[in-house]
């Protein structure tokens, strides 16, 4: 076997889906039987049926791999019938440690490892397997293949993107928290009565938010449309608007989705509307911030508020 160190090495791992024995109802005694548990899986059978069979090879691949591994040469008569046969009894054993395999190829197309390349694109043809670019699906797959150059890269990335989100957080001031953690939960159709958290609560619950979904918090941090959808999200929350199905409604009103709502909120004619909706928001809210009204509006707001009349009372004369 040609070491991992070549130019052209590729290694791939064919892991085992942890949902195959996340139902053992004695962790410790289902483990230790998965542990020893093989699985043979074999090559499909061609589509088309006549029973060829799906080695997932092309012919010119065959003829550079199956010589080395027949020790016969593609002129030998009864080559072909050999490499049918081979196939008849071929199976890939597979346990839940993954297995390692080597599928580069060298310049001229030729596998640095003949036996793991074969072993490599029968398993891509194999319906229990899902491929490096498929999303698993637990009713089918029992296997993933994942390129062990990509798992690095990815866990790396993770790791950067958990240092990005963690100094992004440390920056924010102490009364945008209740805003991103609200829209973290929106982010992950999760929505969270945040107004009913304390202070303290609200900053735990980022902070594991921002360690367990860093991905989320970063996409939240760098939407443009972050502060608009806080709008919305408070004014459902504070039942000034109400969330059916999806749907954004105002009393009987049908805004749309929160896309539509966003539209909404923009559209000049509304102006009037979306006012009164921050009046009303800053009446309700306890935790109401100035960043929602800008100065122009703050003027028109005292001027929409309804006077009081003041009684004036005369001293007597003495």
């Amino acid at each position: 076997m040609k070491k991992d160190t070549h130019k052209n090495s590729k290694i791939v791992m064919v892991t085992r889906l942890s949902s195959q024995y996340q139902n053992a109802q004695d962790k410790e005694i289902g483990n230790d039987i998965m542990t020893n548990a093989k699985t043979n899986l074999v090559a499909p059978l061609k589509r088309e049926g006549g029973g060829a069979i799906n080695i997932g090879i092309t012919p010119k691949e065959r003829d550079m791999i199956m010589p080395e591994i027949l020790g016969l040469d593609t002129e030998d008569r009864g080559y072909i019938k050999e490499v049918q046969n081979y196939f008849k009894e071929y199976a890939i054993r597979l346990g839940t440690k993954p297995i390692k395999l080597e599928v580069g190829v060298e310049d001229d197309g030729r596998p640095l490892n003949s036996s793991d390349y074969l072993k490599y694109k029968v398993i891509q043809a194999i319906p229990q397997i899902a491929n490096e670019d498929e999303s698993p699906n637990a009713l089918v797959h029992q296997y993933k293949i994942v390129y062990a150059k990509q798992t690095r890269e990815k866990r790396a990335q993770e790791t950067k993107n958990k240092m990005q989100a963690i100094n992004e957080f440390n920056k924010l001031a102490n009364q945008e928290y209740r805003k991103y953690l609200t829209l973290i939960g929106l982010e992950k159709n999760q929505p969270k009565a945040v107004n009913t958290l304390t202070d303290e609560e609200v900053l735990t619950n980022l902070f594991e938010q921002v360690s367990e979904s860093p991905d989320v918090f970063l996409k939240v941090h760098n939407d443009k449309d972050a502060q608009d959808k806080y709008f919305i999200e408070s004014l459902i929350t504070h039942n000034i608007l109400k969330r059916v199905g999806g749907v954004v409604m105002y009393e009987n009103m049908n805004i749309g989705t929160m896309q539509k709502a966003l539209g909404y909120l923009r559209e000049p004619g509304n102006n009037e509307t979306v006012l009164v909706w921050k009046v009303k928001l800053q009446e309700l809210s306890t935790t109401y911030h100035e960043e929602f009204i800008d100065e122009e509006e703050k003027t028109e707001q005292e001027a929409a508020k309804p006077k009081r009349k003041t009684s004036r009372t005369t001293k007597s004369k003495k």
